[in-house]
């Protein structure tokens, strides 16, 4: 029989952000544990509001199946002393484990012989251990800001006040042990703080989900929050005349503090939109939690959309209240943007020697002035015209300025964009203001590249001349998991993304060559230390991109084993597409190419010479007629270059490994075949990479 067990651990308000990545990190933690006992095959599912996570799992059985554990002791050559008794390691592993030492067996395992436990674990019931299991997964879970309450010692992002459990439609008790007290599990749930019934009873888990929104008006899906919150936001908007500029990012936020969400319109005085746009709408929603209002032509309009949770008999006042904030807000910006906008981007050159880029790589300034020396070599090695070079030498100088006006140091995000604004104010072209809100492209992921070609050479000579600074001096902090604290990852995939887009053909790694050089005495490692650790980084950054866009990992592998991305990043990813195409489009044709290049891989793989021609094969030394057809054949298909006639030598190849021995008594003879065949593996490897690494269904 398939049971269900459903659990909530309700809370004070939890943060916004700790909901966001909660969902996944609990389901691991419980599927982590499933596992563990048996029962990885139950179906989980999580939903969350500010104040309860609520757990499902479906598809439990009424019992355990038994168990046999392989619990792996000391080594043997240390489980036992010189005398043969068992050591001090022997016996503590014994009463870890609650066992005798005649239950005990000697096994190998990777090639050392170890002391093993085998032990049988008899069923248990599921009901009686899937509520400490859900517990003690979400108590596991680890995050920045948690919190200790009242003398407990137990650590969560906000206190958890009240249990709810329940074994398909049966109140399942349950017990949360916080160190100085217990919280033990009711009957009962609590609704929205405000427009919610406080205490209510509930009878089975069917009973909740429609308790919850009836008596308690909360809305437990985050999908239909957000939805919900969405459709008000067009209601609303239309109401003015105007559309709502939803951020998905903050529309997840808002969903996330939300219970039983109703959306209000606040207004602004019209003399705020002098401010540049970027500005308002990074006040609106990044600081404010707003939604912005916009006309169908794209001009902002003088008002704000409000999601809130609270009671709609209140509106004025928390309109009232929200407007005063944003007016205060404002009227900051406004005075950041007129003072700002009266020194010019290129007297803040001064400025910028007094900020540090990095620990041990100068200033601001210094950074800028390799910017400006990386730029002009790119462009000339770009050869763009004339215009674009004026365009890019002016850019360059101004692209760091608005790093050191205050609008930029009151709201970071809107670096470059302030920059590109203020130019314009202050009579720049469109083409250096734009450069210089370009060269920080891509933000993030996902985030929109480069579109002119001055932008492109400035963003590509600021994000390598980051990224060789770093790796050149030796202890550059890498990215681990979901941290990375200096936008390394970030770095790379602009560098990459940006050459694939504007399908640049240039050496990458003669480029960050010239990057190093540029750094002068900065660089603490030798080009060759920082060339291979930017390598390694880059490869992995490409792989991870190349995979996400269907290119298998040995496919990757087998056109890098003959051509280096480096060399010509757009030429590579052509390399793989065109062998992609070949073995899932093509089958038959693939397979006349992988065959002969397989087996003539393996044939030569200690004797390949990569310097070898058809031009150094002796036709006096051919004595079979089998190493002639294929020497003919070779000839033909090389000369024609086409896919066709080198797939037409796989009969020729089986032909030749069928009649001859490659490796002949005569020298002469045997090296001959030899530069044959490497004269072969050398154009099927360039034309499509070493077949032999592909991974075949």
């Amino acid at each position: 029989m398939s049971n269900h067990a459903f659990f909530e651990i309700g809370c004070e308000e939890l943060p916004a952000g700790f909901l966001a990545t909660v969902q996944n990190a609990l389901s691991q933690a419980i599927e982590k544990r499933l596992e563990a006992v048996g029962l990885a095959d139950t179906s989980i599912h999580i939903e969350k509001t500010p104040r309860r996570l609520v757990i499902r799992l479906n598809g439990l059985p009424e019992t355990q199946a038994e168990r046999n554990e392989i619990i792996k002791g000391p080594p043997v050559q240390v489980a036992f002393d010189a005398d043969g008794s068992p050591s001090k390691a022997l016996d503590g592993f014994l009463r870890k484990n609650n066992a005798t030492f005649d239950a005990c067996v000697q096994e190998d395992i990777g090639g050392t012989r170890y002391v093993v436990l085998h032990q049988r674990h008899a069923g248990q019931a599921v009901k009686d251990l899937i509520g400490s299991l859900v517990l003690d997964a979400v108590m596991s879970i680890e995050g920045p800001r948690f919190m200790r309450w009242a003398n407990n010692s137990r650590l969560f992002p906000r206190p958890i006040r009240w249990l709810l459990a329940f074994w398909n439609d049966e109140r399942l008790p349950l017990s949360l042990d916080l160190g100085d007290d217990t919280l033990v599990s009711g009957n009962s749930t609590r609704g929205h703080r405000l427009l919610g019934q406080a205490d209510i009873t509930v009878e089975s888990h069917a009973d909740y989900d429609v308790k919850l929104v009836s008596l308690g008006k909360v809305i437990l899906s985050t999908e239909v929050r957000m939805a919900t919150v969405k459709e008000k936001l067009a209601e609303v908007a239309q109401g003015i005349g105007g559309v709502a500029i939803v951020d998905d990012e903050l529309l997840e936020e808002v969903a996330n503090i939300l219970e039983y969400p109703s959306v209000i319109v606040g207004q602004f005085d019209a003399s705020y939109l002098k401010i540049p746009k970027p500005v308002l709408i990074t006040v609106m929603k990044a600081h404010q939690r707003y939604f912005p209002v916009e006309s169908a032509s794209g001009e902002l309009l003088p008002y704000f959309l409000v999601a809130t949770n609270g009671d709609v008999r209140f509106t004025q006042n928390i309109i009232a209240g929200n407007e005063r904030v944003l007016v205060a807000r404002f009227e900051d910006a406004k005075f950041f943007y007129e003072e700002d906008i009266k020194t010019p981007l290129e007297d803040r050159l001064t400025a910028l020697d007094g900020v540090t880029f990095q620990k041990g790589l100068g200033s601001l300034k210094a950074k800028t002035q390799r910017i400006q020396r990386l730029s002009y070599a790119f462009a000339e090695a770009l050869a763009v015209d004339a215009e674009t070079r004026q365009a890019v030498e002016r850019a360059s100088l101004l692209c760091k300025t608005d790093l050191v006006t205050s609008m930029v140091f009151e709201l970071t995000e809107l670096q470059g964009e302030v920059g590109m604004y203020y130019a314009l104010q202050q009579g720049e072209s469109e083409s250096v203001a734009r450069a210089i809100f370009e060269h920080y492209l891509p933000r993030f992921q996902g985030d929109a590249l480069p579109e002119s070609a001055t932008g492109l050479i400035i963003s590509l000579a600021d994000k390598l001349d980051t990224l060789v600074a770093l790796f050149s001096q030796g202890k550059t902090k890498m990215p681990s998991g979901s941290k990375d604290p200096l936008g390394l990852r970030r770095l790379v995939n602009g560098v990459l993304l940006s050459i694939l887009a504007f399908n640049l053909h240039n050496n990458l790694q003669l480029w960050c060559q010239h990057s190093y050089e540029n750094l002068g005495d900065l660089a603490q490692e030798s080009w060759d230390a920082t060339w291979q650790r930017i390598e390694g980084f880059m490869q992995q950054r490409l792989a991870s991109y190349l995979q996400e866009q269907g290119y298998s990992v040995d496919l990757i592998q087998s056109v890098q084993a003959s051509f280096s991305p480096w060399d010509d990043l757009p030429l590579f990813v052509a390399k793989l597409d065109n062998l992609k195409v070949k073995r899932d489009d093509a089958p038959d044709l693939f397979d006349a190419l992988y065959t002969p290049a397989n087996r003539i891989d393996k044939m030569i793989a200690k004797h390949y010479n990569p310097q070898a021609t058809l031009a150094n094969v002796e036709e006096s030394l051919l004595e079979s007629d089998a190493e002639r057809a294929l020497y003919h054949a070779a000839s033909k298909a090389l000369i024609q270059n086409s896919t066709v006639a080198m797939a037409e030598l796989a009969p020729v190849v089986e032909r030749f490994f069928e009649d001859v021995m490659v490796m002949s008594e005569n020298p002469a003879i045997r090296q001959n075949r030899l530069d044959l065949l490497s004269a072969l593996h050398t154009a099927y490897l360039q034309r499509y990479g070493r077949l032999s690494l592909l991974v075949l269904a």
